[in-house]
């Protein structure tokens, strides 16, 4: 994908962040999923989504950052482990600012099965780091993997903790369906950019 569908896909973030922001309705139908989501996991122990978004979720970031870092110091590709590194600190940062700039109120206090007030609440921090983390690994898994078992794995794992990690945050009440949805395109276009700039750097 080029820096044209890169375009599309953040006016398409545009528009969804006008929408999430201007239509009450939005947020009503944001409210009635987290319900129905925890609902239907009522008899679910809250600790494995609780878990996900705490020390869980740093690992899970440390992971791929140490397997791909390390692959690429044993074939001495320092250009890649440079930028593989960058990316939890620049998704981190551009978040910030999404975040400063909207400033979206969290979720009602009473759905919050782990209370969580401070900042705003659009775009979802924990899935769009996760998204661009696990996005760009999955891109060099398949640049350099060339067992296409393991390479089928790991995208594949890869894929499931980034929809779990969003998941887990309606689950807890503490970020709504659309912030969640607002990430994952956001981390798209980072993605495409991103990796843009390894194939110019490399």
């Amino acid at each position: 994908m080029n820096c044209k569908n890169a375009l599309i896909i953040f006016i398409i973030f545009l528009i969804f962040s006008f929408i999430v922001m201007s239509i009450p309705f939005v947020t009503e139908a944001d409210v009635t999923c987290i319900k129905y989501v925890q609902s239907i996991l009522s008899e679910v122990n809250s600790q494995i989504p609780i878990a996900s978004g705490g020390v869980i979720f740093y690992i899970m970031i440390c992971i791929p950052l140490f397997l791909g870092n390390l692959y690429f110091l044993f074939r001495k590709m320092y250009k890649n482990i440079f930028l593989f590194s960058a990316v939890p600190f620049v998704s981190y940062f551009i978040n910030s600012i999404i975040k400063a700039v909207i400033q979206r109120p969290r979720p009602p206090i009473e759905l919050q099965i782990e209370e969580h007030m401070s900042s705003s609440s659009y775009v979802s921090r924990h899935t769009f780091v996760t998204a661009c983390v696990f996005g760009i690994f999955i891109y060099f898994v398949c640049l350099y993997c060339r067992n296409k078992l393991l390479r089928n794995f790991l995208i594949i794992i890869s894929a499931i903790w980034i929809v779990f990690e969003g998941f887990s945050r309606i689950w807890l009440g503490v970020h709504n369906p659309t912030d969640v949805i607002g990430a994952l395109i956001l981390a798209c276009v980072f993605l495409i950019f991103y990796m843009r700039l390894i194939q110019k750097l490399n």
